[in-house]
Order: C-alpha cells, then structure tokens, then sequence
C-alpha cells in the first residue's frame, strides 16, 4: 500500500514532521553501534554507484526505483529507518511511503530547496544526529552533518551495507532451510489421558 503526503516544508517542519521520527523507528539492531535513521541523498548516490551511473543517464526513473529497491534492503534485513531524498520539482515537500510504513520514506523536495538542503536540516534538527546516517558524495553536506555529530557514508560504503544485507538475508535462508520447522517444538510435558 503506497501513501503519500504533501507537506509546507518549513524550519518547523524539517524538525518536527521528519526528523524526530528517527527515535520512534523499531530498531532490531544495537543503536549504540549502528545508526538507526539513513539519510540517503537519492541522486547523488544513484549518480555515485558505478552499478547506477549507466542507468542513471538512460532512464532516472528506473535508476531511482533500483536505488530505492537497494535502501530498502536495509530497511528490512537491519532494521534501520530510511529516508531517500531526491531534488522535486513541486511547490512542496511530498513524502511517499511506497511500502506503507513510517520506517521507509521518499521525499521529493520542494523546487525552492535542493535534496541537500532537506537533508542537511533534517539532520541538523534531529533530537540524536549520533542516531543518524548519512549517505552522500558531497562533501559539504558530510562535512555539516558530522560535525553535528552524525554518522556519513559514501556511495560505496552504502553499497557494502546492501551486500551485507544481502549476506544476511542470505543466511538467514539457508538456516531457514536447514530448520524447516522454524526450531519449534512442543516441550510441555503432558499427559492427555489425564485431562480428560
């Protein structure tokens, strides 16, 4: 189920509406360690992964849908919330949820702000930047956000993070097949004859 939303972006809203959400994401992995709120500045890595960069120049969309395809890989084998911010064209922010959950956005930003700019005050304003993860080329954003104390990646650390996820999700199948019955089992001792 894809919902989407169209929102004023403001100070207040950047603040507000997006980024305080990192704190409410259900989490599996330790926080301590690992960020739980990936920013992932949409084109610039599409445009960043040599996997991409091809496809990037033929057909955005596509590129954008298998970039996305790849964030949500570790959205759901990590657990982490994810935001992907591309550069819109409208008047206001719109926030798609495509999966129909508040842990995996799209955002297209405003034509008046660049995708950086959302990012950079989504982080900026976030209540835990150290609970935040920022995935871009551009210096100046990474540079920004880590100062306020987030976390930032490349494109290609981003890339390993899907293949490990994939690893992951890997493993987890084939312990899934090796234990068909999900290592369930009746461990109760009872004795039906008496019960009844």
């Amino acid at each position: 189920m894809k919902r989407s939303r169209k929102i004023k972006f403001t100070d207040e809203t950047a603040g507000k509406s997006l980024a305080r959400r990192d704190l409410k994401a259900g989490v599996t992995r330790d926080c301590a360690i690992a960020p739980c709120h990936v920013l992932i500045d949409g084109s610039n890595v599409g445009q960043g992964l040599s996997s991409l960069r091809r496809i990037w120049r033929q057909d955005r969309e596509r590129a954008r849908e298998i970039l996305i395809s790849m964030a949500r890989e570790i959205h759901d084998a990590w657990g982490w919330q994810v935001t992907v911010v591309f550069d819109g064209r409208g008047s206001d922010l719109v926030c798609d949820y495509p999966w129909g959950v508040d842990t995996f956005t799209v955002i297209f930003s405003p034509a008046n702000l660049t995708a950086d700019a959302v990012i950079e005050r989504m982080g900026l304003r976030s209540a835990d930047p150290a609970r935040i993860a920022v995935v871009s080329a551009d210096h100046m954003i990474l540079d920004s956000l880590r100062a306020a104390g987030a976390r930032t990646a490349s494109p290609s650390e981003f890339e390993q993070w899907v293949n490990a996820c994939r690893q992951t999700v890997s493993e987890k199948q084939v312990h899934r097949r090796r234990n068909p019955g999900g290592g369930f089992e009746n461990r109760l001792d009872i004795d039906f004859d008496q019960l009844t």
